[in-house]
């Protein structure tokens, strides 16, 4: 949600930044525009949208009020078609509901709405929808480490983002076991076991490592 919010903030600005700098006094339309948007959003209400005479303007209130009331169907008022993506993207994200990003027709809204919502929902199977690679491994590894399950850091295709998804959940749970999951990079393994032994002062994961080098190491740390 907070992304939604910056998003908008943002569309804004750059709306704001597009309209002539002219003194409120000789634009009584815009101020008056500047006026029915504040309220519209304060009051969660579309019929406020609808006096507003600069369409970027009108647009950007009618997708905050839409994502705010979780109504799809006001997303069909907006033209601008990134627009009215971001304002499907952001009603799924709010309403929990993954599957409503079908509807979104631009790529890069597309990814954005897979990734937000999925995370929002925990619901990883949607992770395989999006098509940028960063944003596929990251909606995987974030709901790894939000629901702190190890499983789903298999997901995860970039080697970095997938030795930090076993580490960070394995720290959290406080249970090296989990460094296992980095089996096929062996010096990753050892340091995320080190950092576990650190982290909970237990020797007997300094016990079970086979090199002499590294167990004495472990051992040094704790110290």
């Amino acid at each position: 949600m907070k992304t939604n919010i910056i998003v908008s903030l943002i569309l804004i600005i750059l709306v704001i930044g597009c309209m002539p700098a002219k003194d409120p006094v000789d634009n009584p339309l815009a101020l008056q525009d500047d006026e029915n948007l504040e309220q519209a959003l304060k009051e969660k209400n579309l019929d406020m949208c609808d006096q507003i005479n600069n369409l970027m303007v009108k647009e950007v209130c009618i997708a905050e009020v839409a994502i705010e009331i979780q109504d799809i169907g006001s997303c069909d008022l907006i033209q601008n078609e990134n627009s009215k993506d971001r304002c499907i993207s952001g009603i799924a994200e709010k309403s929990l509901k993954p599957e409503i990003c079908e509807q979104i027709t631009t790529n890069y809204w597309g990814d954005i709405c897979f990734k937000n919502a999925a995370i929002a929902s925990e619901d990883e199977k949607f992770c395989r929808k999006i098509m940028n690679d960063e944003e596929f491994n990251n909606c995987y590894k974030e709901i790894a480490e939000k629901t702190l399950n190890q499983e789903i850091c298999f997901e995860v295709q970039e080697p970095m983002k997938k030795v930090m998804c076993f580490t960070n959940i394995a720290e959290a749970k406080k249970d090296y076991t989990i460094c296992d999951g980095i089996s096929d990079n062996l010096k990753k393994q050892t340091i995320c076991e080190l950092r576990l032994a650190e982290l909970t002062k237990d020797k007997q994961i300094c016990e079970e490592m086979t090199s002499p080098q590294i167990k004495e190491r472990c051992f040094e740390i704790l110290e």
